[in-house]
């Protein structure tokens, strides 16, 4: 596509230049491993791989999540009939026990990047698709990848200011002409996302005739992007369509625009545009879910979805199996939202046609008015974990660890569950009572953690290392070789080599973290050992002794430890007896007057429900925090991404029901036998 700048041809690739990623060094060795000529049997693999996935282990993990005793029933078929007999529910309870079945089972594999495969894309992708082609009056069409291999349709995880926050990584990073302006309309970009090195930002609040004013002193010295959270006048688009003809301006809308108020629409400006599109087209209820679409110039998507992946991974399959079955039953939502409210869709209108005044919120109003309510739920949940801390902190003086004093669901059975979290689907309040029961339950499995230092992570491991890396202050990141990417989640990494008899090099690694020391030259920026054991990519499980002498000799510089859990447990062994984590060898230590119990805080778990669990599909960990300056930074950004409720709502399940180990198969908790 040809566009024409300041009396000079230049196409799109030449305006907007991007750098090209690089492969991880791990994934630089797998692929070079998988091309080998060497026979597969010869091979050495430095990737432990994807979670177990059987369909004996599913109806193991549908069973415990419908409160059912696990060693019953055939085990190697499903079958919805049978189940819902069990449970004694009505029979037009069969799609939500088909959809529990369907979340646990594809939430074990990852899902591609991007969220789909372009050789077989997923009925919600074409769902997507249609909308954009068939069910608008001014179809635009997006290539999904099946004959081209190229893709200007994605699905993103983390809700809108998630993908902004991606998008802005992408940006900074990938752009070869730098810096970059970036104007916003009628969006408001939190403080702590503003701090890009390469990018600028300013905020439009006059008339929109006087927006393409304001970007115009810019063209000579920037790159303009322009976000724009409302949709234009038709003037208004008319007036920054003709001066994106002669300058460098891309715009980004993040406004839900239908085709034929989209920038899109006009002539040689598709590639210039790229659509932020929440799943409101399916319900306005789900306006704030976690996925969301990104339409648009594929080559700025490619190095979005590589972004992606290494700042969070690749996009939930929860969300996107739930959104799925959601885009086919939205009588799930609003029969519930009806049976909520009481009013049919005619009583709905019959109320619209009165003669008096009912105050009504516009769209944007129901939006801005859904991010004031999240923001008290947050303060009331800061509350919450505040008293529970106080009511840990009595229970331990008597003895008793880790009660589960806020599991708000505890006496609720999973056919209540279901249908709350139907009818709740958008509320932030009911979200953040399942995640603080979530937490209650996984801490019964893990009593060294503190619960009022526990927080949800939607996002898996490398959210929450990436964010403690690229926005708390965790500059570099410290730890053995051939360790896996954290060079993805960190400003900076420094891997060791380990020994010749393939340990950790103790004293190796603790000179590196003298010279860091040493290099530091801002009070606010902060180094970590990272401690992976088991090891990714190789399995290796450290000696506990050279664990210990490390944690003890790192503490006592007062440096952080990071206790990445990604593989807690996963041993070729039919029992949980697996290596002592981080937070244990540390109370160890205390115990041992090694170090003092005030250096606990620098002590960082990261643990997410990957290989242990086989839910690796789900994106979603655990994180403990006990620095309380650390923890509120990590809170900013935290509670900007959108949860994915529906990998907490399967693993609150499960949890719930394994609070007695009695067994272990594949590292999963199989308990509580009834």
């Amino acid at each position: 596509m040809i566009i024409k700048l300041a009396n000079k041809t230049k196409n799109i690739e030449q305006l907007f230049e991007l750098r090209t990623v690089r492969p991880g060094k791990i994934s630089e060795i797998s692929e070079a491993t998988a091309s080998s000529s060497v026979p597969p049997a010869e091979r050495v693999n430095f990737h432990i791989g994807n979670p177990v996935q059987d369909e004996r282990l599913t109806l193991y993990y549908l069973r415990s999540a419908l409160n059912l005793k696990i060693t019953d029933g055939d085990l190697s078929k499903f079958d919805v009939q049978t189940i819902r007999n069990e449970l004694g529910w009505e029979e037009n309870c069969d799609k939500r026990i088909d959809l529990l079945y369907r979340l646990i089972k594809n939430s074990a594999p990852y899902s591609p990047r991007g969220g789909y495969n372009i050789k077989n894309p997923t009925p919600l992708i074409k769902r997507v698709h249609q909308w954009l082609v068939n069910d608008q009056d001014e179809p635009l069409a997006y290539d999904i990848g099946e004959k081209s291999g190229i893709r200007e349709l994605i699905i993103s995880s983390g809700g809108v200011q998630e993908t902004l926050r991606v998008l802005l990584h992408s940006l900074n990073d990938f752009l070869v002409n730098l810096p970059a302006k970036l104007f916003f309309i009628d969006h408001e970009l939190p403080l702590c996302y503003r701090n890009y090195s390469s990018l600028q930002f300013e905020y439009l609040s006059g008339s929109e005739t006087g927006t393409a004013d304001a970007l115009k002193k810019h063209f000579k010295l920037n790159e303009v992007f322009l976000l724009m959270g409302k949709t234009l006048s038709e003037e208004g688009r008319r007036n920054l369509r003709n001066l994106s003809y002669e300058n460098p301006l891309f715009f980004v809308e993040i406004n839900d625009a239908p085709n034929h108020y989209s920038f899109a629409r006009e002539a040689k400006l598709k590639d210039r545009v790229l659509r932020i599109l929440t799943p409101s087209f399916f319900s306005e209820r789900l306006k704030n879910y976690s996925a969301v679409f990104l339409a648009g110039y594929a080559a700025l998507l490619k190095i979005y979805e590589s972004v992606h992946f290494q700042l969070k991974g690749t996009p939930s399959s929860s969300e996107i199996e739930l959104l799925q079955y959601l885009s086919s039953n939205l009588d799930e939502i609003n029969e519930e939202k009806k049976n909520e409210t009481g009013l049919t869709n005619s009583e709905e209108q019959f109320e619209e046609a009165l003669p008096y005044s009912i105050p009504k919120f516009s769209i944007l109003d129901k939006s801005d008015l859904l991010d004031r309510v999240g923001k008290i739920y947050e303060e009331k949940l800061e509350k919450v974990f505040a008293f529970a801390g106080k009511i840990e902190n009595k229970s331990s003086r008597l003895g008793i660890k880790n009660i589960p004093v806020s599991d708000h669901l505890m006496n609720k059975d999973t056919g209540t569950i279901l249908s709350e979290f139907f009818r709740n689907i958008e509320n932030a309040e009911w979200h953040s009572e399942l995640f603080q029961s979530f937490l209650a339950v996984f801490a019964k499995e893990h009593p060294e953690y503190s619960l009022k230092n526990m927080r949800v992570v939607n996002g898996s491991s490398r959210t929450a290392l990436g964010l403690l890396g690229f926005h708390c202050g965790i500059r570099e990141a410290i730890s053995c070789d051939f360790s896996w990417t954290y060079e993805h989640c960190f400003p900076k990494s420094t891997f060791i080599p380990l020994t010749d008899d393939f340990e950790l090099d103790v004293e190796g690694i603790c000179n590196a973290v003298d010279e860091s020391l040493a290099g530091l030259n801002n009070p606010n920026e902060k180094i970590a050992v990272v401690v992976n054991n088991p090891h990714n990519a190789s399995g290796k499980i450290f000696r506990e002794n050279d664990l210990k002498n490390l944690l003890a000799k790192v503490l006592n510089k007062n440096v952080y430890v990071i206790d990445d859990l990604a593989y807690q447990n996963v041993l070729p062994e039919n029992t949980l007896k697996g290596p002592k984590t981080v937070k244990q060898l540390a109370l160890e230590l205390v115990d041992e007057g090694r170090i003092y119990k005030d250096q606990l805080q620098k002590v960082i778990i990261v643990h997410s429900l990957s290989k242990t669990d086989s839910f690796a599909g789900a994106r979603l960990a655990a994180v403990e925090i006990a620095d309380e300056v650390l923890l509120q930074k990590f809170n900013k950004y935290n509670s900007q991404i959108k949860p994915n409720i529906a990998a907490i709502l399967i693993a609150y399940l499960f949890y719930r029901n394994s609070l007695n180990q009695s067994s272990g198969c594949c590292g999963i908790k199989f308990s509580r036998q009834k």
